[in-house]
């Protein structure tokens, strides 16, 4: 038992073009606002099963397009 080859940790690569993906939690957090608020927010978001995660570009795209908005009106 003691032969056992050691198990190399699971790598995973991304490509460079991919941007950071956040969750529920990390993309509230990141905006500073309630987690329950973070789904009454028409930000483009990825489901993957019952999951649902969010693209950090796509939360700054949506944050310079709401200011553009708000400083137009």
């Amino acid at each position: 038992m003691e032969n056992r080859k050691e198990k190399t940790p699971a790598v995973y690569y991304a490509p460079d073009n991919v941007s950071e993906v956040l969750t529920r939690r990390q993309a509230a957090g990141y905006l500073k606002i309630c987690l329950n608020n973070i789904d009454l927010l028409p930000i483009p978001r990825v489901r993957i099963g019952r999951s649902v995660r969010f693209r950090k570009a796509d939360i700054d795209t949506w944050l310079e397009q709401t200011a553009a908005k708000v400083v137009l009106s």
